[in-house]
């Protein structure tokens, strides 16, 4: 049984754009980040998807509604949501500039958060998050993966052969590399970037990773 879900990283938004922390929070696409999904769309136009999924949080139902928009009708399924893909809840540091957010977890000077991301894997990023938020909102690891690990069975449970759009987020597209790449495509160093495609197969129940970070897809 196999499921193939083409992830796509939402459209650069405003606290993108000026290197800020964005979790649960949101903020609208800039005129970048709209053609940044609509560039996605015209990427994917000559793929049959039967289903679509987003993240509840704006940014990402506004970029899969632009992706959609490209399609041929007969390739548009109705959007729906997924609360399992949201993005990682950053508790305090929500909203922070990322190089301090960096420093707060750190201890250490950082112009940008990107910088202190290749430093140690994301689920230790995910742990001091948590553990250094003085609300105790933010998501640890262990809890993150828990909702993450929901979401993809989700979607095993879809008809064997389905073709499926994901729009989701940054760090969740970097976990599902961290724990299901074993072609070694993902690059720590080398963050998804706003509007870009990967791949993921799911094959009874298992995901792997066939390609990452994509303006286009690949030929083959």
């Amino acid at each position: 049984m196999s499921i193939n879900v083409y992830i796509v990283r939402h459209g650069q938004t405003i606290l993108n754009l000026y290197h800020r922390m964005q979790g649960w929070c949101d903020a609208p696409l800039t005129g970048s980040g709209e053609q940044d999904g609509v560039a996605a769309g015209k990427a994917l136009a000559g793929v049959h998807f039967d289903y679509a999924f987003a993240s509840d949080l704006p940014r990402a139902k506004r970029t899969a509604e632009l992706v959609l928009a490209q399609l041929p009708q007969e390739d548009r399924p109705p959007l729906q949501i997924n609360t399992n893909f949201r993005e990682l809840c950053m508790g305090f540091l929500e909203g922070a500039d990322g190089g301090h957010a960096a420093e707060v977890l750190s201890g250490k000077p950082y112009k940008l958060f990107v910088d202190f991301a290749k430093t140690m894997p994301m689920s230790k990023v995910r742990d001091l998050m948590a553990a250094k938020d003085p609300h105790h909102l933010a998501e640890s690891n262990e809890k993150f993966l828990h909702r993450i690990n929901a979401g993809i069975r989700q979607l095993s449970e879809l008809p064997d052969n389905s073709t499926v759009l994901l729009v989701s987020h940054g760090l969740v597209i970097r976990t599902l590399m961290e724990e299901f790449d074993t072609a070694g495509i993902y690059d720590p160093g080398n963050s998804p970037k706003n509007g870009t495609i990967q791949l993921m197969v799911i094959d009874n129940g298992q995901p792997t990773i066939k390609f990452y970070n994509q303006h286009h897809l690949p030929a083959d």
